[in-house]
């Protein structure tokens, strides 16, 4: 059995931008999957307390390589999500 790698990416839109957003990422998942020969899968789930929050996994054969970003408000804020 060959090695598998899941990437779980969890973002938290601006409120509001949900609906905006989720046909979006639907798009980039869809296109993932049709033209990575590694992406085998890309799935869009949505928090059902939050629907600001919206996660998305995929599955390659080999890790994802590292690609140099500018940094995000995300990767700086290390504190936990406010209890619900």
């Amino acid at each position: 059995m060959s090695d598998r790698f899941a990437i779980l990416v969890t973002f938290r839109l601006k409120p509001g931008m949900a609906e905006a957003f989720r046909p979006l990422i639907l798009k980039n998942a869809e296109a993932a999957v049709a033209n990575e020969p590694d992406c085998h899968a890309f799935h869009v789930m949505n928090d059902e307390d939050d629907p600001d929050i919206s996660s998305s996994t995929r599955s390659t054969p080999t890790p994802m390589p590292s690609i140099p970003t500018a940094p995000s408000r995300i990767s700086r804020n290390t504190s936990p999500p406010p209890p619900r």
